[in-house]
């Protein structure tokens, strides 16, 4: 059975509208969190929360259900859940169209010669965001790899406080469907254990 089982009688689910309440986000939430204790090699004490401000506006808004390190594996995890809702609510607000203002001020800041398309003008429709949304969706549930990062270690004998420890951070933006979550699955079983992981995972989700 999959975890996504387990949760298909909460009310919220599949917690595709996120961004919306704290309800749902919280159902998505607890839903990643159980398929990340899934994992086989998922030691619960060997993680915590990264340190940095809580913005829950911006959490919602981008999805971010997991965001946590392990100084002991040198490693951190980010996980943002990945909906056709939650994606046509970027879109519109990254697309949103220029106002006269906002357009005054542009030609004035690069030139009279600037002109803007009347598709840029206007920006992106919700029905129009919708469908971008659903082709996107369409070609994968999720989107995955591993990156270089760095993990700030306290360390009060240090001039600064503390060091900075070269690490690697596993990327997800997956769906809550049985592909979003095997996928997600089969990453955490690669990057869960001691030593590099980003060579083995970067190539196995590739983009096709």
């Amino acid at each position: 059975m999959m975890i996504l089982d387990q949760f298909k009688t909460h009310p919220e689910f599949p917690f595709d509208r996120y961004f919306e309440s704290s309800n749902l986000y919280a159902g998505a939430m607890q839903y990643w969190m159980a398929v990340l204790r899934a994992a086989d090699t998922f030691v619960d004490t060997d993680w915590h929360p990264r340190s940095r401000p809580v913005e829950i506006d911006e959490d919602m808004y981008l999805g971010k259900v997991i965001d946590i390190v392990s100084m002991k594996l040198r490693k951190e995890i980010n996980l943002q859940i990945w909906s056709v809702p939650g994606d046509a609510n970027t879109l519109l607000a990254e697309n949103s169209g220029v106002s006269e203002t906002e357009y005054a001020a542009l030609k004035e800041s690069l030139g009279p010669e600037f002109e803007l398309s009347q598709e840029a003008s206007r920006g992106m429709s919700a029905a129009e965001a919708m469908a971008e949304a659903r082709e996107e969706a369409s070609r994968k549930a999720s989107k995955i790899w591993v990156e270089d990062c760095v993990i700030w270690q306290p360390d009060p004998k240090s001039d600064e406080g503390g060091n900075e420890i070269r690490a690697e951070r596993l990327v997800m933006t997956a769906q809550v469907t049985p592909d979003g979550e095997a996928a997600v699955l089969r990453a955490l079983a690669l990057f869960l254990v001691s030593g590099t992981a980003r060579a083995q995972i970067n190539a196995l989700f590739a983009e096709t």
